[in-house]
């Protein structure tokens, strides 16, 4: 998966219990969405923010989950 033609690495989704994750190299992404669940902002954030913001995405156990590792 790319974005702007660099490999992403991580990519958290906001809103959504998403998460996409990758061994390789390359950028952490975070996805924000708006009142419309309409995506706002894609932004490249650190490794160390992209963990937190992991931690924070958790699905409850009752909810959506997709994870996808390559």
């Amino acid at each position: 998966m790319y974005y702007d033609s660099d490999e992403i690495r991580i990519l958290v989704d906001s809103e959504k219990a998403f998460v996409y994750s990758t061994d390789e190299k390359g950028k952490c992404l975070a996805v924000s969405r708006g009142a419309n669940h309409n995506i706002t902002e894609i932004k490249i954030i650190s490794e160390s923010d992209a963990g937190l913001r992991l931690q924070a995405n958790k699905p409850s156990a009752a909810g959506d989950c997709t994870i996808e590792e390559n």
